[in-house]
């Protein structure tokens, strides 16, 4: 690879990485904002479960769903910009919400544009890393940007932004990270060329995946891992 290729490749995972990082911000504000939300809007804890779940089915469908059409379009960049403007717009709307429908909207809305970011920026990694430092590459995308700001700095500021303006205005704060974020991944991230498949080369179907061993076992961790976090982020800052 060329000079310019190993900056590349250095720069892409870290800015992909900051990407998903404010994004995991923006999810997780709804959480560690709640203690100032529920008195106001008079959320139960079923409301409080629905709002959770609501955005985790709708982040789960978008990842599917929007994966497909990258892979038949060979389009990436542009999702992951147009992810990155409408999750920082449904932060503000979370800010403008006024009841409970308004707020389960936002959410909804909020996990079909958030769903579809980590997939496409592995499959962006994927093509444009060598395949000697994929690994942390993707380790770079998917954690490090996520964990320091959203399970490190976002218990912390949001808090901090919400006793000083308010909840509504600590949502706004948290919007504006986001834009700037799809700014720099449209002009500094170019669309990777995806390789043309040769004759001799199969692409496997997801049944052919999913019979690889390995494949269960991650799978099923990570399907428990993420319920307990998804569970715990909801309802751990209500009860500490």
């Amino acid at each position: 690879m060329t000079k310019t290729s190993d900056r590349y490749a250095v720069l892409l995972p870290l800015l992909l990485g900051l990407n998903f990082g404010i994004l995991f911000f923006d999810r997780n504000a709804l959480n560690f904002l709640m203690p100032f939300i529920q008195p106001e809007l008079k959320l139960s804890f079923t409301q409080i479960g629905l709002l959770s779940s609501a955005m985790a089915f709708t982040w789960a469908a978008s990842g599917f769903i929007i994966g497909r059409v990258s892979e038949r379009t060979g389009r990436k960049k542009i999702f992951i910009v147009a992810a990155g403007l409408a999750f920082s717009a449904c932060s503000f709307l979370s800010g403008l919400a006024g009841s409970f429908l308004a707020l389960l909207g936002a959410r909804l809305l909020m996990g079909a544009a958030e769903g579809m970011v980590l997939p496409l920026s592995h499959a962006i990694v994927a093509l444009e890393v060598p395949a000697e430092r994929r690994g942390l590459a993707m380790g770079v995308t998917q954690n490090l940007g996520s964990c320091f700001f959203g399970a490190f700095l976002a218990p912390i500021l949001l808090p901090m932004f919400a006793l000083a303006f308010g909840w509504r205005g600590a949502f706004y704060i948290a919007g504006v990270p986001g834009l700037i974020l799809a700014v720099l991944i449209w002009i500094y991230v170019r669309e990777p060329e995806v390789p043309a498949v040769r004759e001799h080369e199969e692409i496997l179907g997801l049944g052919q995946i999913m019979a690889n061993r390995n494949m269960i076992i991650c799978t099923g961790m990570a399907i428990l891992m993420v319920s307990y976090l998804v569970i715990a982020n909801t309802f751990l800052p209500l009860y500490l």
